[in-house]
């Protein structure tokens, strides 16, 4: 199931918060130097984090969307609950 968090924003502010989005990198990747250095040189901004799944993720700061959005809570794919 696809379950996304309703946000709006108009088309003038879409390119503050893209231009914000910070990368989460798990902390249990063994190899990601090549990312790593990729992300710094570029002045990517990134955070390494344990991730519950996935090896990266990124989010939106507060400071520009009003709220912290994380891509892996807030829009993403979860898990239908069974009966």
């Amino acid at each position: 199931m696809l379950y996304i968090k309703q946000y709006k924003y108009a088309d003038k502010d879409i390119k503050k918060l893209t231009g914000s989005i910070v990368v989460l990198v798990d902390t249990r990747e063994k190899q990601n130097r090549h990312i790593t250095d990729y992300l710094d040189k570029n002045n990517i901004a990134y955070e390494p984090t344990a991730l519950s799944y996935g090896d990266y993720s990124f989010y939106i700061p507060a400071e520009v969307a009003g709220e912290d959005i994380y891509f892996h809570r807030d829009i993403g794919h979860r898990e239908e609950s069974r009966p």
